[in-house]
This record gives C-alpha cells, structure tokens and sequence, in this order.
C-alpha cells in the first residue's frame, strides 16, 4: 500500500505526480509490483532508488513529484515527517505508473484478495477447512461469558426439577 495525501492524489490525477518521496526505515516496495493506493486504486512501482540525503533531490525531482521547486517539495516533506527530520530513516525516491497499463490492470484484476491476504491463504489443516462454527451468543449486558451463563442456567433448571412441588 502506498499512502498519498489529498491534494497529492489531485495530482497524481492530473498527470503531474509520478514519483514520490518517502523516508523509511526499510524499503516496503520493489520495482514492477503494484501497488494499492487509497483514492487511486493500483498504480505499478516502476522504479525505487535510495538516497544519501535530501539534498541529492533536484529540480527534475520536484517537478516528477508534482511540486513547482525543490524548495517547495522539501518544505512538503518537512510538513509530513515534522522537523527535525527523523535521522532513523532511510529515504527512497519511488517512480510509479498510474492508472496502470492494459495488460497489468488484467493481471491485477484477476487477484480477488492480495496474496498475503488471510483470505488468499490456503487453510493449515483439515481442521480449519471445515465450516465455521458460530460462537453463542451471550445476553446483552451481562458481563458473564456465555460458558458460564449456560452451565448457571442448566443447574437452576436441574435445581428446579428436583425440588419438591407445592400445592
């Protein structure tokens, strides 16, 4: 997943934003994979680069990234990570393709579920391919689990059937 800002998605939209820049502690993409962006949808990583520092960024890079000057796209930069600029973190240029080639965008619409998914996953026994079973469900403001709430209602039940009748 590859997070954007509003006004930078307008961007992107435009056809001004190809490129972004994000200070990582490791890298969380790879050239040729698609990504997943909110706003978007699938955009291909065509390429990542690591930088030594900021200041290797240029005016070709600004503009890339949608930005008028390099000025303007470090004080971008400075507003999303604060200032000072955290000295833990790697920073990586990413070049992406939006909206994605024909020939991706089929590929990538034949996954239902990313492949790391939960729901992707095959099932780790017989056991779990099984249907599911529903919990019970307990009384609404009660603070009792339900395991308990049953094994209380079947003694009074027995409780009650052993007790002596009156008239």
């Amino acid at each position: 997943m590859l997070l954007l800002k509003r006004h930078l998605i307008d961007l992107v939209r435009a056809g001004k934003k190809r490129q972004t820049i994000r200070l990582w502690k490791t890298r969380r993409l790879r050239p040729g994979q698609i990504a997943f962006t909110p706003g978007l949808g699938r955009l291909k990583i065509i390429a990542i680069d690591q930088l030594a520092s900021l200041s290797a960024l240029t005016a070709a890079d600004a503009r890339a990234d949608g930005f008028a000057s390099k000025k303007s796209l470090l004080a971008e930069i400075r507003a999303i990570y604060g200032t000072p600029l955290p000295t833990d973190r790697l920073i990586f240029r990413i070049q992406f393709q939006w909206p994605l080639p024909a020939a991706d965008a089929a590929a990538a619409s034949h996954k239902t579920k990313p492949a790391g998914s939960r729901a992707a996953r095959k099932p780790r026994s017989a056991k779990a391919a099984g249907p599911k079973l529903q919990k019970p469900r307990r009384p609404a403001k009660s603070g009792v689990p339900a395991s308990a709430q049953n094994a209380r209602q079947s003694l009074r039940q027995f409780i009650l059937s052993k007790a002596p009748r009156s008239a």
